[in-house]
């Protein structure tokens, strides 16, 4: 699968959208742009997404665009990437197709995920992990 998103970094707070859909207009088609914002101030954030309406056109962007001086800050422009989760835990498919939360061992790996099961005792239902039940 091809990236037609780029990521645009280290904006000045000066450049608006319309200078940015001249600037990156120029290598090719542009489908969408998003500058963003910081949610209570409207302040930009200093990044934002360009996307192309070509891989092409993305993969101009970035070998001509990235480097540039815009508004005397020199921007970095990067094909975009998937978000990632980061932390302890991924999502991931099992091996039946469900949907399952893979946890993170020690060093990255990952296990299957740990689940209390109830399990009926001589009184009732208990936790067969805790000694709780009766």
């Amino acid at each position: 699968m091809s990236c037609k998103t780029v990521f645009i970094g280290n904006l000045a707070s000066t450049v608006d959208e319309q200078a940015l859909q001249s600037i990156f207009g120029s290598v090719g088609p542009i489908a969408s742009l998003r500058s963003v914002k910081d949610a209570s101030t409207g302040l930009s954030k200093g990044y934002a997404f360009c996307e192309y309406e070509s891989a092409e056109a993305a993969r101009k962007a970035v070998e001509t665009l990235n480097g540039r001086n815009i508004d005397d800050r020199k921007v970095r422009v990067d094909l975009a990437q998937e978000p990632s989760i980061k932390g302890s835990f991924q999502q991931g498919k099992r091996e039946d197709g469900d949907d399952a939360v893979l946890k993170a061992g020690p060093f990255g790996s990952k296990s299957a995920p740990s689940v209390f099961v109830p399990s009926a005792g001589p009184g009732g239902f208990g936790i067969s992990a805790g000694g709780f039940g009766g």
